[in-house]
């Protein structure tokens, strides 16, 4: 079977490299055949990388150490789920994911363009081969998952415990699938810019696919937050580590190149960040992989050192720089419709959050690659605390709050009429209300009434909007709503995001100001206050499991007119790696979260906990959910695009994107 995966890799590696040659020639030449062979060529790749992963995964599962990933990632005692979870926790077999996923995903992009005939399919198809030939090339030359195992045994070095997570299960997939994803406006806006077709049609085809970039990246970020949350026992989610940074900067870039991308299809504004976005998303998840496998940090989510982490900083480098010239030479083409620049529109508050949302991007990256760049330059490391990043975020998120609250109740090109200036009054009052309650209710805190009034600004403008929009549609809610969703489906699925990435806001502030920590040795019996609830210790806990010796203390929170809840911390040692791992318990409510960790025994018959009290930490997981939704019914096709395909023109493109009501009144 290692042969059979070896073989299919070669295919892959040979196949990919003619699909992207006969794509981009065969268009160039007009060639019909070249370009029929291309997609024949391009469905034998994928066939081939999917019975190279078929053998990889088998081997997995079944334990076939004559495999030398299998011996590295993968134990006897290795249940089957993380035995096939190790197919994308290491070097080799993750590459080998990846392709899989960008081979699947660049068919989708052939057969969509197929259907709606877009001129500039062919090159696009090409290019995304062409990233799939680079990752075949990188696997055959540096990072064989086929390679054969020269001293086979009868067990292998197992998963990191850490790694023995349901969470890792889907968070690695997930983010490789986003990775995969943002190749492929990517490739679009790449071909549209090569050709010089910047009209609006490209940005349509696009937007789907950036829509899913943004949503599958924001949900891997999540999914990672909250595994090392429950696994890491630190008590926090983000650590600002450099392979965080590196999966959050592609994201907050999808977020801008969605905004910069409507805006270009309202009113011709913003033509150079909306092609250039795009392009710097996918090479900044190069860059994300350059970080992981580079070598040059230490991480807990870095793979060792490697010189394939450099091929993908090249790569980045490379779309970069050939992404820069061709703007440069379009320049005229990007130009902005000429229009009056009005202050208080919704382009003027688009234009900023997106700004804001590049500035914190390219403030990340400076701070990540800071050590790097230091030594280079001065021969003398210096490293940038989580202090720098937390000072850097507020005045950005703050204005990415300002701004995306003030957007719903203004026009396109042309400032608030007097019905919108009066709902903005109301709404302003409550906002500025609301943080005058925070703020004394919270002891004078000033950022948190601050974003308690952001909060309050940004739903409170949604809300009017959709009020407005529902009396003037129908005088049924239930009708309005339907309305809404049906024929203004893609703003309401982008208000709908936006709540919860202001449910995100309030979650991650509350948590981040309200957080207590106490180390604390407690006797067998004694109880303690811990936030509103009372904690007792009842007993300790020993016993073994084939694999593990685990220690457990058994703890009982109890509090006013409450039952009693049972958190069980523990510490695990595992066997077969010889390691001791930190198991936390979390007890969460809407309002609170409760995290136990247990170190170890004292002397005296007592234990040694550290207890993390944290406010509103739920509203960070429930303010992802709902930004999901929102980005599923925006990307939902409607009835009219899934009979007609992608509009041909901007005046059309413009035509189907929903007037807010308020501005159809005023006219």
């Amino acid at each position: 079977m290692r042969f059979v995966g070896q073989l299919c890799l070669l295919a892959t590696f040979v196949g990919t490299g003619y699909t992207a040659f006969a794509s981009v020639v065969g268009w160039s030449v007009g060639s019909r055949r070249l370009l029929q062979s291309s997609i024949w060529a391009g469905a034998l790749s994928f066939l081939a990388t999917t019975v190279s992963t078929f053998v990889l995964c088998r081997a997995l599962i079944t334990k076939d150490f004559h495999f030398e990933y299998v011996a590295q990632y993968v134990s006897q005692h290795l249940g089957w789920q993380y035995s096939l979870s190790a197919l994308w926790v290491g070097q080799a077999g993750s590459l080998l994911l990846w392709t899989w996923f960008s081979l699947a995903l660049a068919i989708v992009l052939r057969c969509q363009t197929l259907r709606t005939r877009w001129p500039l399919s062919e090159p696009a198809y090409g290019m995304l081969m062409g990233f799939c030939f680079f990752l075949a090339m990188v696997m055959i030359f540096a990072a064989d998952p086929m390679a054969r195992n020269l001293a086979p045994t009868l067990d292998g070095a197992g998963l990191s415990p850490v790694l023995q997570h349901p969470v890792m299960l889907i968070h690695p997939p997930v983010v490789f699938f986003g990775y995969a994803s943002s190749a492929v406006p990517a490739a679009i806006a790449f071909t549209a810019l090569a050709a010089g077709k910047l009209d609006a049609t490209w940005t349509e085809l696009a937007r789907p696919w950036s829509l899913l970039s943004w949503g599958i990246l924001g949900a891997g970020i999540l999914l990672g937050a909250r595994w090392a949350y429950t696994e890491l026992g630190w008590g926090g989610y983000w650590g600002w580590d450099p392979v965080e940074n590196g999966s959050l900067v592609p994201w907050l870039l999808a977020t801008a190149t969605l905004h910069s991308h409507m805006t270009w299809r309202r009113g011709g504004q913003q033509k150079k960040l909306a092609v250039a976005l795009p392009i710097a998303t996918f090479a900044m998840c190069n860059f994300s992989t350059f970080l992981t496998r580079s070598g040059i940090f230490s991480s807990l989510h870095a793979f060792s050192q490697s010189p394939i982490g450099w091929l993908f900083l090249v790569w980045m480098i490379g779309i970069a720089s050939a992404a820069g010239v061709l703007i440069i030479v379009r320049r005229e083409s990007l130009r902005r419709h000429p229009s009056p620049a009005i202050l208080w529109s919704r382009e003027s508050m688009i234009l900023a959050n997106t700004v804001a949302f590049i500035a914190l991007a390219v403030a990340i990256c400076l701070g990540t690659m800071a050590p790097t760049l230091t030594d280079a330059i001065v021969g003398r490391k210096v490293v940038i605390g989580p202090q720098f990043y937390n000072q850097m975020l507020i005045p950005t998120g703050l204005l990415i709050m300002l701004t995306t609250g003030l957007a719903p109740l203004l026009r396109w090109g042309a400032p608030p009429n007097a019905a919108q200036r009066k709902m903005l009054t109301h709404v302003a009052c409550t906002a500025v209300a609301s943080a005058c309650i925070a703020y004394f209710g919270s002891g004078r805190q000033v950022l948190w009434s601050v974003v308690c009034g952001l909060f309050t600004l940004g739903v409170g403008s949604i809300v009017a909007n959709w009020c407005v929009d529902a009396i003037y549609m129908a005088h049924n809610p239930w009708q309005a709503l339907r309305l809404l969703v049906g024929r203004q489906r893609r703003q309401t699925g982008g208000f709908v995001a936006h709540v919860g990435f202001f449910c995100l806001a309030l979650g991650i502030t509350a948590s981040a100001l309200g957080t207590s920590r106490v180390d604390q040795n407690l006797k067998m019996g004694e109880s303690i206050p811990w936030g509103d609830s009372t904690l007792s210790l009842r007993e300790m806990n020993q016993y073994e499991t084939p694999d593990k010796l685990i220690a457990e203390a058994r703890l009982v929170l109890s509090g006013h007119s409450q039952r009693e809840r049972i958190m069980r911390p523990s510490q695990h040692y595992h066997k077969h790696r010889r390691e001791w791992t930190t198991e936390v318990d979390v007890l969460s409510t809407i309002q609170e979260d409760y995290y136990a960790v247990l170190h170890g025994g004292e002397v005296n018959d007592q234990v040694r906990l550290t207890l993390v009290h944290s406010p509103l930490v739920s509203l960070i997981w429930l303010g992802g959910l709902i930004m999901g939704i929102g980005g599923i019914i925006a990307g939902w096709p409607s009835r009219q695009v899934r009979r007609s395909g992608a509009r041909g023109s901007s005046d059309q493109l413009a035509a189907e994107t929903p007037v807010p009501t308020i501005r159809r009144k005023a006219a």
